[in-house]
């Protein structure tokens, strides 16, 4: 029962982990003769580097560090594969990865084809915060060809334009200018707006698509509505079945498979098992008309 009491602890952390980096570590403490498994903890498994290999690339050994750009802040430590009968080794590691194509020891994260476009998402609002910060924007150029004697008179010129129509509650005003004659009258010259921020904004919605396609998560459960779809009544309550059968379901069925692996190794019959929850479909229909909205 204790072991189950500190499965409720773990399940959250292991599982953040999974969906993060597609593995995640567990540290098991054994008994004298390792009859039992006494205590179960999550690892933080970023923190956690295979330290040795058997000859079919097994990991046999594991080192944890907190931070390991910042390692001597931290205790490095040292523990041994999870194995039953190495009684030698009171603290082992158990960690589960999923397999990559191509990468031997290590998993890519699941999120591994998103990289570009969440880098591409920030480079956006870093683009958008330099252009508020740094940028001049004026949207009319006003050009006096008489001669202005003193900084008073510029100063004061600056200052009656700026009280007449800067801000947007003096938007529409009549601008209306006084001259001896054409040659002296200023010329007023409309600029043009910057146009990068229509294409961005074009942009941000391919963005949010990807990342969500990385994630394997369907816009749509997200409160992105596909262009030119017709909003079908059951189409947000199949899409969410489609979900949870392809990416949850699986993901759990991975957990339950190693923490009852576990509780097998101290002769527990009970079986970790997660319920479904339970969704009705008036609900998942409610929240489709809150996307259409």
């Amino acid at each position: 029962r204790q072991l189950l009491v500190q499965f409720d602890k773990v399940i959250p952390e292991i599982t953040s982990d999974f969906f993060i980096h597609n593995r995640f570590a567990l540290k098991v403490l054994w008994n004298d003769d390792n009859s039992r498994i006494l205590k179960v903890e999550s690892l933080p498994v970023d923190g956690v580097r295979i330290l040795s290999l058997t000859k079919d690339m097994k990991p046999l050994s594991y080192v944890f560090n907190f931070d390991w750009e910042q390692k001597s802040k931290f205790n490095t430590e040292e523990y041994a594969a999870f194995n039953s009968l190495d009684y030698e080794n009171k603290e082992q590691v158990y960690m589960y990865q999923h397999k990559s194509p191509g990468k031997k020891i290590y998993t890519y994260p699941s999120y591994q084809s998103a990289i570009k476009w969440v880098n591409l998402d920030s480079e956006m609002a870093e683009y958008h915060n330099s252009n508020i910060n740094n940028s001049l924007n004026p949207s009319m150029l006003i050009q006096y060809f008489e001669q202005v004697e003193s900084d008073e008179e510029k100063t004061e010129i600056l200052r009656g334009i700026n009280n007449s129509f800067a801000g947007s509650n003096k938007t529409g005003r009549a601008m209306v200018t006084f001259s001896d004659g054409q040659d002296l009258a200023p010329s007023i010259t409309q600029l043009p707006p910057n146009q990068l921020d229509e294409t961005f904004l074009g942009l941000t919605d391919t963005i949010q698509r990807q990342i969500c396609y990385a994630h394997s998560v369907d816009p749509l459960l997200l409160g992105l509505k596909t262009p030119g779809s017709l909003g079908n009544s059951g189409e947000f309550e199949y899409t969410y079945n489609v979900f949870m059968n392809s990416t949850i379901k699986p993901s759990q069925k991975i957990i339950e498979d190693v923490l009852n692996e576990l509780l097998l190794t101290n002769d527990i019959i009970t079986k970790v098992e997660f319920k479904e929850p339970n969704i009705e479909t008036e609900q998942l229909n409610n929240n489709e008309e809150k996307n259409e909205e």
